[in-house]
Parts: C-alpha cells; sequence; structure tokens
C-alpha cells in the first residue's frame, strides 16, 4: 500500500502514461522502458513537481521532451527535477494571451481545442454531433466526448470509463471543466 495522496498516485499514472506516448512517438515504434526508469519512486517524484507548478502532466511532459537537450533522452528521471520545473515555466510564459499580455493557461486551451475541434469535425463531415462522438475512428479523446454530451447513455458507455480516467488522473483538468461549467455528475457513476 502506498503513502502517497491519491492525488500524487493519479499524476504519477498520467505522466508515465504521457511520456511513454512521447517516447514511442519519438522512437517511431512502441516503447518499452528500462526497469531502472520505471521505478514508482521516479514518477512519484516527477508528480510531486507537477503538482508543485499546478501544471498539466501531458504539458509538464512536452515542456521536458521540447526542452531536454539529453541524449538519447529525455529519461524520466528528468520529469522530476528543478529542470523540469523550469522547462514547464519557460513553456507556459512563452505563451501570451494577446488580451491580457499574461501568460496562457495551456491547458484551457488545450480544452477549447478538444471541443472546437469535435464540433468543427461534426460540422465538416456534416454528421450529427452524436455520431461523431461515438466513431471510435476519430481521435478525440474520451473526456471531450463525454463533456459535449454527458447524459447520453451511448456516449457513456462507450466513452465514459475512458473519459473518467482522464479526468480524475488529472485533478487540473477536473477542476477547469468544472470552472467552466460542464456536467460532471456522470463521473459519479463511474467512481466505484
Amino acid at each position: 500500500m502506498s503513502d502517497r495522496s491519491p492525488e500524487v498516485e493519479n499524476v504519477s499514472v498520467a505522466i508515465r502514461n504521457a511520456f511513454r506516448a512521447q517516447k514511442a512517438h519519438q522512437a517511431g515504434r512502441p516503447y518499452r522502458p528500462n526497469a531502472r526508469w520505471d521505478d514508482d519512486a521516479i514518477w512519484h517524484r516527477a508528480a510531486e513537481a507537477c503538482i508543485a507548478a499546478q501544471a498539466d502532466p501531458t504539458t509538464w511532459v512536452q515542456a521536458v521532451f521540447i526542452n531536454s537537450k539529453t541524449p538519447g533522452g529525455p529519461f524520466p528521471n528528468q520529469l522530476g527535477g528543478k529542470a523540469a520545473a523550469g522547462w514547464y515555466a519557460q513553456l507556459r510564459d512563452s505563451v501570451v494571451d494577446p488580451d491580457s499580455s499574461g501568460p496562457v493557461d495551456l491547458l484551457n486551451e488545450e480544452i477549447t481545442l478538444e471541443l472546437n475541434n469535435a464540433i468543427s469535425l461534426a460540422v465538416s463531415v456534416n454528421d450529427p454531433l452524436k455520431v461523431v462522438l461515438m466513431a471510435r475512428y476519430h481521435t478525440l479523446p474520451p473526456y471531450a466526448r463525454v463533456v459535449l454530451m454527458p447524459l447520453d447513455e451511448d456516449i457513456l458507455e462507450r466513452w465514459g470509463v475512458a473519459a473518467y480516467a482522464q479526468i480524475s488522473q488529472n485533478p487540473r483538468l477536473c477542476e477547469r471543466l468544472q470552472q467552466r461549467g460542464y456536467n460532471l455528475s456522470w463521473m459519479d457513476r463511474f467512481s466505484r
């Protein structure tokens, strides 16, 4: 049994998944980590640093991939240090909101982009939104599918578990969706 908080556990899982996906993309093949890099303590340190910076786990990992100059890297141990925090701050501060001249909340921008993509896709293919959201071949994140139609039983049956996992593993995503007023009551159904 871990003595880590549920938030640290959830964020460490999200960081590990994002890191593996980025590594697989970088290598062009499935990523299989060396055992020394797959230690839970490494991922927990990364999660604690990510939480301290109030970062989104996916953006945290992206910042490391963008900025790390380590040959063959980055490596998981780079995700929990001061360099990662600096890289995240650099990425966050490099995106400036033209209206406020302040930094843009990258997670808010991602949410807007994903939801707009889903709606634009429905318009461009001239299908009802539900048809687009149900289709497995569209590369929409599960949370976006459910947030757009939170009371539709078919959507919940197909995408509810995955959407619940995405939102519950990323406290900032949950917080941002709540701030925007999206109905997240459907999550109670999957929390048991």
